[in-house]
């Protein structure tokens, strides 16, 4: 899919958030109320303690603002996309896409970027840097910009599994808020949970790695050998994705 394509993609995008501007107002209000209730969560978790497990409250406040970069990034980039996704593949409405000369695989997961989400990106960027305990070099941003892109790509990639298994199940949508769930419970520190959990959601589904890893970067806590087990994850994850998506495909025209 060529940029002129995208383009035209991002302009339906702006289109449809302007034909439902209310419901994308109240969007961005919820979306800031809830970055607010996160950072009053954490000054009540600190109000008694400089520190809790070796976690000091701007080091806390630092992670939930990388992981909101990281859950809104996913956001604008490809939540929008899913939904269509997993709808035109239960209602069976993909022959349009399949028939043009487009890689299918790429279109649907760049096909609609949810635009009131880029609020809440700034605010977590903003925040993010606000809460920084040291100041960056340029490597070090270039790193930790290039670990945020990992991130986002191995939300993606989770999410993207899940929709795919629409095309066996006409109640895999039940499934979908599932990598949403796994996210959620990793967005603390890790040293806040029992050694069975960690090792569950650092290994097998490495979620905490994906949460954790920028702040433990530059708290100089960094493993590089987690972060690398991590990566060869997501190389897994996306020829999973791709190899399910084209087994997904004959599925459905073989059916139609």
């Amino acid at each position: 899919m060529n940029f002129k394509i995208y383009k035209n993609l991002l302009y339906q995008s702006f289109s449809e958030m302007m034909s439902h501007r209310f419901t994308s107002i109240c969007i961005i209000i919820f979306g800031i109320m809830f970055i607010g209730i996160e950072f009053i969560a954490g000054y009540v978790y600190f109000q008694f303690s400089d520190l809790l497990l070796g976690w000091s409250r701007d080091d806390y406040f630092l992670l939930i603002s990388s992981f909101n970069i990281i859950t809104y990034g996913y956001q604008f980039f490809f939540i929008l996309s899913h939904e269509i996704l997993s709808e035109s593949i239960i209602e069976g409405e993909l022959d349009y896409i399949l028939i043009r000369p487009l890689n299918s695989f790429f279109f649907y997961s760049l096909y609609r970027v949810d635009i009131p989400s880029i609020i809440g990106l700034i605010i977590s960027i903003i925040t993010f840097s606000f809460f920084l305990p040291i100041r960056l070099g340029l490597l070090e941003i270039v790193i930790v910009f290039l670990m945020f892109v990992l991130n986002i790509v191995f939300v993606f990639l989770i999410n993207h599994i899940v929709v795919i298994t629409s095309f066996w199940s006409e109640k895999s949508e039940k499934l979908l808020a599932l990598p949403e769930y796994i996210m959620d419970f990793s967005a603390r520190p890790r040293n806040f949970y029992p050694r069975g959990i960690k090792f569950i959601f650092s290994i097998i589904i490495p979620s905490f790695i994906a949460t954790n890893s920028i702040v433990d970067f530059i708290r100089k806590e960094f493993n590089i050998l987690e972060y690398i087990w991590f990566l060869i994850f997501i190389f897994i994850l996306g020829i999973l994705s791709y190899y399910f998506w084209n087994k997904g495909l004959e599925k459905y025209q073989s059916a139609n």
